[in-house]
């Protein structure tokens, strides 16, 4: 079975990719990874307040260094070093991964990744509009600007990380297309806030995710695909060789896993990848290509329809359990 795919014009192995998570700070465990059948590796995020927050504090001297470079561990210099590690460690993509909050920032350090080595750069836009004075449009403008500027800077392929929160998604997914992106990450996980109610303060956690989180992708891959120039990621939700079967369908050129590997390890990787392939052997699918998009909106007649159809299905063949 051939599970090659290209993605942002990239040859890969295997459409499995080690997305931006802790992992990519120890290269013995990206090998695994990639021995497991990983075909390209997301690094973490490199974000532009860690660096900003460095360049204020007072230079350490003699012990203190150690310390200090423990506590920032992942500062810019610190980062391209890592990325060149892996480089030299490993024969598949390496794809760098900035969070900027500044136009200059998120230009200056995707210039530096790409120094470093990086085969590509994923844009990942974490951006809540609280606002109520900011317009829609405005917040659509921030992600294309962003996109417009750093593709203007660098030569690799770049990626960038949708929001599922657009009131209009195919058609913010073409806007960034446009603007230069040659894949596209569905979705950004944006963990939420909890409320502590003895104590009245917010919290926060994060809660990996499982299979339950992939239908959403699957709805906007299947309706962005064939609409769009970019490759197609999925990311959040695959955990199965099932998932990232129903990945493909809908139109994903690789998927992206992070939560299953770190419940896991890299075997999770594995599972998925051996899962896959026994699929195809069971389903007569050579390849990958033969199947991608099968079920996106681009073959459907009246994609609007579908949905339609889909949500009154769904409501009206819903019983209530038995106990009730």
């Amino acid at each position: 079975m051939d599970l090659s795919t290209k993605y942002m014009g990239m040859d890969l192995g295997s459409p499995i990719v080690l997305a931006a998570c802790p992992l990519s700070d120890d290269v013995d465990i990206v090998s695994r990874c990639v021995d497991a059948g990983a075909g390209a590796v997301v690094m973490r995020s490199l974000f532009e307040e860690q660096i900003t927050k460095e360049q204020h504090l007072p230079r350490p001297t003699g012990n203190e260094a150690d310390g200090e470079a423990t506590q920032f561990s992942f500062t810019v210099n610190r980062y391209l070093e890592q990325i060149a590690r892996i480089k030299d460690a490993l024969d598949v993509p390496v794809i760098g991964s900035i969070n900027g909050t500044t136009l200059g920032g998120w230009v200056r350090h995707a210039e530096m990744v790409q120094r470093a080595g990086a085969d590509a750069i994923e844009l990942n836009v974490y951006y809540t509009a609280t606002d109520p004075d900011e317009e829609p449009r405005a917040v659509e403008q921030r992600y294309t600007d962003i996109v417009a500027a750093v593709r203007a800077r660098i030569t690799v392929p770049l990626a960038v990380k949708l929001s599922p929160f657009f009131s209009a998604p195919v058609y913010m997914a073409r806007k960034l297309d446009q603007a230069g992106a040659e894949g596209l990450v569905m979705f950004n996980r944006f963990y939420q806030p909890d409320i502590d109610a003895t104590s009245r303060k917010v919290t926060s956690s994060i809660t990996l995710s499982d299979s339950s989180s992939l239908p959403l992708r699957l709805r906007w891959l299947a309706a962005t695909y064939g609409k769009v120039k970019a490759s197609l990621a999925c990311t959040g939700g695959i955990h199965t060789g099932t998932d990232a079967v129903k990945a493909t369908l809908a139109g994903a050129d690789v998927v992206q896993m992070a939560s299953a590997v770190l419940r896991s390890g890299p075997n999770a990787i594995r599972k998925v990848r051996d899962e896959l392939t026994e699929w195809m052997r069971t389903n007569h699918v050579e390849n990958l290509q033969d199947i991608r998009g099968e079920l996106s909106l681009a073959r459907c007649k009246d994609p609007v329809g579908l949905f339609r159809a889909n949500y009154l299905k769904t409501l009206h063949e819903w019983h209530p359990a038995d106990s009730l």
